[in-house]
């Protein structure tokens, strides 16, 4: 089993609305993947979310990494997080 962890702080005035319906997008298909196993995110007291997603393999997580849908998303957090 692989575990990839992600940590994301949101802008100020990000529109969360987007950034969860393009979340959903992403989940629906990183849930399609060959090799993926589950998905976790959790939120601190201090609005930092960390993601955790578990494959079974390293070559299901840079099927996911190079996934074409995944990469036109990851390009936008900028828009919605300072930190990512």
């Amino acid at each position: 089993m692989v575990i990839c962890l992600f940590g994301q702080r949101y802008r100020d005035g990000a529109d969360l609305g987007e950034e969860a319906r393009l979340g959903g997008e992403l989940l629906h298909e990183l849930q399609k993947m060959p090799g993926f196993i589950s998905y976790h995110g959790y939120t601190a007291d201090d609005g930092e979310v960390l993601g955790v997603i578990r494959f079974q393999s390293r070559e299901a997580l840079e099927e996911w990494r190079n996934n074409a849908i995944h990469q036109a998303v990851w390009d936008r957090a900028i828009e919605f997080y300072e930190e990512f």
